[in-house]
């Protein structure tokens, strides 16, 4: 807003004048033109006629119509222009109407004046306000999009070269606890969130003709359930070495989940046997739980089994009455197949034949060595003769074949 330059009043911006100024220089234009332009019309054709015919006083009465014409002229031609300069700075637009031909001739061949500013256009019509409030809301919602979609891009692109703080920042000494739990907290997912076993494989070593085996556990965790129930369902039939402790159940906060699984290879021919199981696991609705079933391998080895050789089969000992014959060497081998370490007890069944160790332990295929001695103190001359016996067990307990089982040694006393 500023003020009118006529009467100083507040006014639009699109305008010098006030309204109220405006439609007063229209009326006195319009009246103005009314009344002077039949004048000026007179003055001309006064100033032609005097230019025909000579008047008898040309000295004293041109000189005056002359100047009174110009004098008309000046100051209408003056006030049009001001006219015109106030409404055209006012925002009111006008032409030049001229009445009839315009500035052409006339039937007489005189020129008819021109009325100037005599045809008044409308205003300039203002934009609508609600054009402009929409023009308005547009330019501001857009603004507002454009810096939101640069906020987002910003962050995306903040976020996308951001690393976590715990492996790429240098923390002090006395954060670094809670950092890392953090980061636990917000990268690591809970031990159990479905439900699972203790573990999907067991595996039993036996050989042949063992028949006990110790059994393993396997606990069920239902990854957050405390109570529900399972089952375990053989993939066919359950095989006559395996056994379970139970094959169903229901667990509770009090009473944990878990059964046994035991192998019984007495039976069985060395070689390789596998079971495949089913553990299923049901909330209280008899929906299966997260994770369910999950699948058990139970895998039993049967070895061959363990042989312990002996070598040689037959000792013979001779001596002269009153002396000692030289020891003689026992070596003893077990084959690969043994569940090691192998065990092994040695005895005679006569006093006169012993031995430099009557029991030993053999942790490899090596085998072992003994010495055996017989004496022929406080006997006749003669021959005599007694057994040696051999015992072993591997390292499950089971016992061990030994090849021969009995050694035979013989001592000759001579004169």
């Amino acid at each position: 807003m500023h003020r009118c330059l006529s009467c100083n009043q507040t006014c639009s911006i699109s305008s010098i004048f006030c309204d109220a100024c405006r439609v007063s220089l229209l009326e006195r234009s319009t009246e103005f033109t009314r009344e002077e332009q039949p004048e000026l019309v007179k003055a001309g054709k006064r100033e032609e006629g005097m230019a025909e015919a000579p008047s008898a006083t040309p000295v004293e009465t041109a000189p005056t119509e002359h100047h009174m014409a110009q004098e008309l002229t000046v100051s209408s031609e003056q006030t049009d222009e001001k006219s015109a300069w106030s409404l055209q700075t006012s925002g009111i637009y006008t032409v030049e109407a001229v009445d009839g031909m315009g500035e052409e001739e006339n039937k007489n061949g005189s020129v008819q004046a021109t009325n100037v500013l005599a045809i008044p256009l409308p205003a300039r019509r203002a934009m609508p306000r609600r054009v402009r409030r929409a023009l308005l809301i547009f330019c501001i919602v857009g603004s507002l999009a454009l810096l939101t979609d640069g906020v987002l891009l910003v962050l995306s692109i903040i976020r996308h070269h951001t690393s976590p703080i715990a492996h790429y920042m240098i923390v002090p000494p006395g954060m670094a606890p809670s950092i890392a739990s953090q980061a636990t907290s917000t990268t690591r997912p809970n031990a159990v969130q479905s439900f699972q076993i203790s573990s999907s494989r067991l595996t039993f070593s036996a050989t042949q003709g063992q028949a006990n085996l110790d059994p393993q556990t396997v606990n069920l965790f239902g990854g957050g359930q405390s109570t529900f129930s399972w089952l375990v369902a053989p993939e066919y039939t359950l095989p006559a070495w395996l056994h379970l402790s139970a094959m169903q159940g229901n667990a509770s906060a009090s009473t944990p989940a878990s059964f046994t699984v035991s192998a019984q290879p007495a039976h069985l021919t060395p070689g390789s046997y596998t079971a495949m199981l089913q553990v299923k696991a049901f909330d209280n609705q008899g929906k299966a739980l997260a994770g369910s079933p999950e699948t058990l391998t139970v895998a039993l080895n049967v070895r061959p089994p363990c042989t312990l050789s002996v070598s040689p089969t037959k000792l013979s000992f001779a001596s002269v009455l009153l002396s000692t014959p030289a020891s003689q060497t026992v070596t003893l081998t077990e084959n690969p197949s043994c569940a090691f370490p192998v065990y092994w007890q040695v005895s005679a069944d006569a006093s006169w034949v012993t031995f430099s160790q009557s029991s030993g332990t053999d942790m490899g295929a090596g085998g072992s060595s003994i010495s055996v001695q017989a004496s022929s103190s406080g006997q006749l001359i003669g021959s005599y003769t007694t057994h040696i016996t051999l015992q072993a067990t591997d390292g499950s307990g089971s016992p061990v074949n030994v090849s021969p089982t009995t050694i035979t040694v013989t001592l000759t006393v001579l004169a």
